[in-house]
């Protein structure tokens, strides 16, 4: 690709990260990634742009705000992380997890650290977000009904009293998806300009360590421990901590159904559909597909199912020879194997 024709695209990836600066973090996310992938393939100067485009729209937008300084802070981090695993090509689990903690914490800062720094609690201005930006608004639109508007008072104040304890459980459950949408953003972008990403495993074979549930028992362990000294805030921590359980065991869940719908005769419809109805389901169906993850990793099947067909394929192919042996006389040979015979005789 020409110089020039990369040097227009930086250009308007660069005026379109500092739109999106003004609006959405969510959506400035796979800029970021497409900036990495410039630097890394292109030159590390293709990111300088596109980082200061971003820097200049979070403080015309946010000013100097400290939850505003530590998302730029954060997407900072991401192009950097983003560029270094594209550069070295290091596993993925690692990226990742890197990603993962630096969205978690990122997110959550941007909600809190100005309360904190104001010697507030740290949920107070989500509290004041949700009030002023959510509740307020749809109650007073109501407002002509008062049984309406009443019911609308209470639901509310009922999830307002939740945010103090899911606001860092959220920050981690969108980190980790987040994370993962852009390890696949950079494999499409790898694809769009012929750019052989580095190898990954199919998710229908994906599947945790097998010392994982070690690490789960530890997590759930100290859950248990936060309940019983009566931690102030028990549950958020419960549901911080349980996040990473449920979502590793609910994806290896996933890919085993999958697996199990890849097989030789399962329909491919069936597989569209899985992805469907999870995704429509969010978040009941994680617990349906964390069942199945837990199963397989106390007792894996994948690799029996896996020599089951290769058996059952190599006794179709047995049956055949013979059939054809008593038939014919011979043995008709396929073509693959001919001409590697031919080449071995060269």
């Amino acid at each position: 690709m020409k110089t020039g024709f990369k040097i227009l695209i930086l250009l308007g990836v660069t005026l379109l990260a500092f739109g999106l600066s003004f609006i959405s973090q969510a959506l400035l996310l796979p800029v970021l990634a497409f900036a990495a992938f410039m630097a890394a393939e292109w030159g590390l100067w293709y990111a300088l742009p596109v980082l200061g485009a971003v820097a200049a729209g979070s403080l015309l937008s946010l000013g100097t705000d400290p939850g505003g300084l530590a998302s730029l802070v954060m997407l900072a981090l991401v192009l950097i992380i983003l560029t270094v695993y594209l550069k070295k090509r290091f596993p993925h689990r690692y990226c990742l997890l890197a990603l993962a903690a630096v969205l978690t914490v990122g997110m959550y800062l941007s909600l809190t650290l100005t309360a904190i720094l104001r010697g507030d609690k740290p949920h107070a201005d989500a509290v004041a977000m949700f009030s002023e930006v959510i509740a307020e608004p749809i109650t007073a639109a109501f407002a002509a009904d008062k049984v309406t508007a009443a019911s609308l008072t209470e639901y509310f104040a009922e999830i307002e009293s939740l945010i103090p304890d899911i606001l860092m459980p959220m920050s981690l459950l969108s980190a980790e998806i987040y994370a993962l949408g852009l390890i696949l953003f950079l494999r499409l972008f790898s694809r769009l300009f012929k750019v052989t990403p580095a190898k990954m495993a199919r998710l229908r074979d994906w599947r945790l360590p097998r010392t994982a549930h070690w690490g789960s028992l530890i997590l759930i362990a100290a859950i248990v421990v936060c309940f019983i000294i009566r931690l102030e805030r028990a549950a958020a921590v419960a549901f911080t901590l349980g996040i990473p359980i449920v979502s590793m065991f609910a994806l290896q869940g996933f890919a085993f159904l999958l697996f199990m719908l890849s097989v030789p005769g399962a329909p491919k419809a069936a597989r569209v559909l899985l992805f469907v109805i999870t995704a429509l389901l969010f978040p009941y169906s994680l617990a349906f597909l964390m069942f199945f993850g837990i199963s397989e990793q106390i007792r894996p099947r994948r690799a029996y199912i896996v020599k089951m067909l290769e058996d059952l394929k190599r006794e179709e192919e047995e049956r055949r020879e013979e059939d054809e042996y008593e038939k014919y006389g011979y043995v008709r040979r396929k073509k693959d194997e001919k001409d590697n015979n031919d080449k071995e005789n060269e």
